[in-house]
């Protein structure tokens, strides 16, 4: 959590690092979180969770081409390996996902690398505001985060998997990394641990500072005229191209809360 001070800004807004998948006992909102949210007026998630439209517009931009299915993005033996896995030891069938993009079997093989049933920040965050009748908007669309996942080739998306279900003990492992990196609020060494998976790596630019230099061009303009809480995911904060460095280079202040 940190606190945006700086040019223009009369009462602080708050800039907040949310990790897409944890375990329910993993997800601690602090005082000093519940504190930010009431000092603010308004919460800004990565997109508009308050949005009535959002379900039907992610189901459909989830949808393959009518007529594609997922083998017909990848070889045979990637799709045997990825199949394999699901089947015979995540024990997900595949079958629902084959006219879904590989996004959301991405999605259920993190699920799976986590070993819970998720909790969400972005709904937690959505549910406070809504206790204290505050609005939710979002520094994107979900239309703009569909668009992004559908600039990558399908074919690699698939490839990606493949990485992950034929190496998912390391995988796993790593993973497990990040989220104590995230616990311990290890910015920058958690930037470095994502850029390592394979498709931060090869995407780090689009998925990372492009989307960071957009969100920051917002909250420059936003920050002085009210009180925000704004929350991405925590992978957006650190590095010389991260929000917190962004912020900053444009003369604002960003302290750390403890």
């Amino acid at each position: 959590l940190w606190q945006i001070t700086g040019p223009g800004i009369i009462r602080p807004s708050y800039l907040f690092g949310t990790m897409h998948l944890l375990c329910p006992d993993q997800l601690v909102v602090t005082e000093a979180i519940e504190a930010a949210i009431e000092q603010t007026e308004q919460i800004y998630l990565e997109i508009d969770m308050d949005d009535p439209d959002l379900h039907r517009k992610m189901q459909k931009g989830m949808l393959l081409p009518q007529g594609k299915t997922l083998p017909d993005y990848c070889t045979a033996n990637t799709f045997s390996t990825i199949d394999s896995f699901f089947n015979y030891q995540a024990h997900i069938p595949t079958e629902p996902y084959l006219t879904y993009k590989p996004m959301v079997l991405m999605q259920a093989l993190y699920v799976t690398m986590l070993g819970c049933q998720p909790a969400s920040w972005e709904r937690t965050l959505s549910e406070m505001a809504a206790d204290q009748h505050k609005e939710i908007l979002g520094l994107e669309t979900i239309e703009m985060q569909l668009k992004l996942f559908d600039s990558i080739p399908f074919s690699r998306q698939m490839e990606w998997i493949k990485v992950y279900a034929g190496n998912v003990e390391n995988m796993t492992t790593e993973f497990q990394k990040m989220v104590r990196m995230y616990q311990t609020e290890q910015v920058d060494s958690l930037l470095q641990m994502i850029k390592k998976s394979p498709e931060f790596n090869e995407y780090s630019d689009q998925l990372l500072d492009e989307r960071n230099r957009n969100w920051v061009e917002q909250i420059v303009v936003l920050a002085p005229g009210n009180p925000i809480f704004f929350a991405v995911g925590a992978g957006h904060l650190g590095g010389k191209s991260g929000v917190v460095q962004l912020l900053r280079d444009k003369g604002f202040k960003v302290t750390a809360v403890k």
